[in-house]
């Protein structure tokens, strides 16, 4: 049975239709279809047997929502229980517990005692008023100030629990094998509108759920408090049995309207709208810049945004009169209490009887407590579903990914391969000359699309008996339409994603392959902290004086001090380059500068260096930046996140080829260089590219462009591999050749554009070959 089954409701007769309301009906359906067998020949048997089949339809969905109910109960307990095995903060939680216990039950029946003598002295014009009004005011400040106590213990386990999940979290994704179970599983749940990712759970829905849960046993412990205090003033008096009646029929009456009114879809439904039209407004403000200048896009936009408020609003208005039902509810629950129980209960005993007006105002202030607990509860109706979708995200979450062992995660990106990638001693080499460094990688796999993901992909690059070689020294341009498997391909090569191909070449070494992906990575804000005490933000005086003077004496100075050195901090090339490293490094990436040294396993046949100094790096990047036509200067004090495209994609390129000269790796991959670069810059990254071929590192050099395919700069490649979009997409494999006189002259990759009849573009000086097909 679903968790949500009892705040979803499997009856949604309207309650306003076409026609005049029959609450009768409405309130038992089961009778609309007995009045309709009425008509039939069998007359007053046929009334009687719908009945009786209506009643026990009645009965037994009535007993399904009773354990439907039980369950949700058991539910919620056990995924509270979860979170607690998880963060560990039993010592919090005992107090937790403790302080609602004491606040909903000692200090009420404190407070509600207090209140009466009060009245009761007011009333008889008590000679000692002044000190029961002394004592009345005095435990009203103790009461307040521990309501005050025990609330802030109760917010502080809330944030408590909350901070230790999402610390919990980033500990998991800091390991490789658990960021690829977490991120792969959250594949299918961001597909799922109905469900939240885990960012949202931990951020939001896990904190909401421990709030309100506390909320409810507060008010379930307050309730019972109440009820035993009220059975025991009404038994004094004789009217226990009127009181359990009077009770009986406001709990029934609240059951049928949550029963009635709480719709968890509807509310999932308002939320998913609210966050498209928060979406939608926050892309165009914050990072669309065209908008202005393509109306029609625009319009076509902002059209969806209206779209999103007005489904909100219709949904919305669907709520609109149980909403305001359940309020009016609440509101009369405080205003007429006290007459309806004088009516139906009091009136008789205190007019005819011995009841003396302090005794009834005592039973009355019990029973509008008692009252008021039930009517939060009513109130609270239409969170319930919402509470209920909460619970079922956070249980998931923490049993898939904390609780349970998570799975060794065979894919990647939604996508599954077999293949090899293996070394073979090249023809030409010697007995002697057996290093990796000079031997041939041979590769071939089959990837395809996992089972959990929706995209229906299929590539095959090579196989066992033919398949792909790349020599030492090598430079590789790989070409194809969008959507022909390229940045597949490149992926499949990378040892590091670990996604199904086997083979010898690139275990346990991190050196053995460097992937410059087409954008840099995305850096977060770096906040200077380094003069911030934080052992003050922990001390419960501090947060007293930040609570009464929040801009004064030593509070205020700390604020202000936050405020000086809380402000974003650029962060340095060296500790780019560290983010970019290949291994896990031991040091905190801040403390990262120009006389640090990364550490670089490699394999046990490596004689390639394992330890390379930062200032060679950076002394590199200087060098290839300025050949990228970027000064080192006018980006040295810049935050990275202020930089222009063409400087980020300098940057990137500079950063690699610098790790790349000092590391040798066996492969180097570069996904689209060109990107928001200039024909110098461009004519910039092709020196390079000569230039580390000829240094002889044993690497062999992917690049993925569109830019090179032309017969200008094809004769800097020595090999091509031209893929087309389709389930085998490698359509050729071998050398650039020689682009000839005459077709007869053509040989390797300008041979088979002639031969597959490749259509190409004449400019001035050159030609720009079509892509395969």
């Amino acid at each position: 049975m679903s968790v949500s089954s009892y705040f979803s409701p499997t009856t949604n007769t309207p309650f306003f239709g076409t026609a005049t309301p029959n609450l009768l009906s409405w309130l038992w359906p089961g009778l609309k279809h007995a009045k309709s067998q009425t008509k039939s020949p069998n007359g007053l048997w046929a009334l009687l047997s719908s009945t009786y089949q209506a009643l026990m339809t009645q009965i037994n969905a009535t007993y399904n929502n009773v354990t439907a109910w039980l369950q949700h109960v058991f539910f919620y307990h056990y995924t509270y229980y979860q979170i607690l095995i998880v963060t560990e903060q039993w010592g919090l939680f005992a107090a937790t517990i403790a302080g609602i216990v004491v606040e909903s039950t000692l200090l009420k029946i404190i407070m509600s005692t207090a209140e009466s003598t009060w009245a009761t002295a007011m009333n008889e014009k008590n000679p000692l008023l002044w000190s029961i009004g002394i004592r009345y005011l005095r435990i009203f400040t103790i009461i307040t100030a521990l309501e005050m106590f025990f609330g802030y213990v109760q917010t502080f386990f809330n944030k408590t629990i909350s901070k230790t999940l999402k610390t919990k979290v980033v500990e998991k994704l800091e390991s490789k094998q658990s960021f690829r179970a977490i991120k792969e599983s959250e594949r299918g749940i961001n597909d799922n509108p109905k469900q939240s990712g885990l960012a949202k759970v931990i951020a939001e829905e896990a904190e909401d759920f421990l709030s309100n849960f506390i909320k409810i046993h507060y008010n379930a412990s307050m309730i019972v408090t109440l009820m035993v205090s009220c059975a025991l003033s009404l038994a004094k008096v004789g009217l226990l049995y009127e009181g359990a009646k009077v009770f009986a029929i406001c709990v029934a009456a609240g059951a049928v309207l949550i029963y009635r009114y709480t719709n968890k879809e509807s509310n999932q439904k308002q939320g998913a709208q609210h966050e498209n039209f928060d979406r939608t407004i926050n892309y165009l403000i914050v990072e669309e810049n065209r908008a202005q200048n393509l109306p029609n896009w625009l319009r076509v936009y902002t059209k969806a945004a209206r779209d999103n408020i007005n489904e909100a609003f219709r949904i919305a208005n669907e709520n609109i009169l149980s909403n305001i039902l359940l309020k009016k509810i609440f509101d009369m629950t405080l205003t007429i209490a006290d007459p309806i129980f004088i009516l139906t209960m009091f009136l008789t005993p205190y007019l005819t009887g011995g009841m003396a007006f302090a005794q009834l105002a005592q039973i009355l202030q019990q029973l509008k407590y008692l009252c008021l607990a039930c009517g939060a509860v009513i109130a609270s109706a239409p969170y319930l579903g919402e509470m209920a979708n909460f619970a079922e995200n956070t249980s998931r979450v923490i049993r898939n990914y904390f609780l349970n062992k998570l799975p060794d995660v065979p894919t990647h990106r939604g996508l599954e391969a077999k293949g090899e990638l293996k070394y073979q001693a090249a023809a030409s080499n010697t007995a002697e000359d057996t290093s990796s460094a000079k031997k041939v990688l041979t590769f071939f796999a089959e990837v395809k699309s996992a089972a959990t993901n929706k995209r229906d992909l299929s590539r095959q690059y090579g196989t066992k008996g033919k398949p792909l070689t790349f020599e030492p020294n090598t430079l590789v341009y790989v070409l194809g339409e969008n959507g022909a498997g390229k940045s597949v391909f490149l992926d499949a090569l990378d040892p590091r994603f670990e996604f199904g191909i086997g083979g010898d070449a690139g275990k346990g070494d991190y050196g053995f392959c460097l992937h410059c992906e087409q954008e840099i990575i995305t850096l977060p804000t770096r906040v200077d902290r380094s003069k911030h005490d934080e052992s003050k933000d922990k001390s419960w005086a501090n947060q007293f004086m930040n609570f009464w003077q929040p801009n004064k004496s030593k509070a205020g100075k700390q604020i202000e001090s936050d405020q000086q050195h809380s402000k974003p901090k650029p962060w340095t090339v060296a500790q780019i380059i560290a983010m970019l490293w290949p291994q896990n490094l031991s040091e905190e990436i801040e403390n990262i500068n120009d006389k640090s040294v990364l550490e670089l396993q490699r394999g046990a046949e490596s004689s390639k260096p394992n330890k390379i100094k930062v200032a060679d790096l950076l002394k590199l990047v200087d060098q290839y930046m300025e050949a990228l036509n970027l000064s080192a200067e006018s980006i040295r004090d810049k935050n990275f996140n202020d930089m222009s495209g063409g400087q980020k994609c300098k940057l990137r390129l500079a950063i690699y080829f610098a790790m790349a000269e000092c590391i040798e790796p066996r492969l180097f991959m570069i996904d689209e260089p060109y990107n928001h670069l200039d024909q110098a810059s461009r004519a910039g990254v092709r020196k390079i590219l000569k230039e580390f071929k000829d240094k002889d590192a044993g690497t062999t050099t992917f690049v993925v462009t569109h830019e090179d395919n032309k017969s200008n700069c094809l004769s800097l490649y020595d090999k091509v591999i031209a893929m087309r979009n389709h389930n085998e997409p490698v359509v050729y494999d071998d050398v650039v050749g020689q682009e000839g006189t005459f077709a007869s002259n053509a040989t390797g990759y300008y041979k088979h554009i002639e031969d597959n009849n490749i259509g190409c573009e004449h400019v001035s000086d050159h030609r720009i070959f079509a892509l395969p097909k």
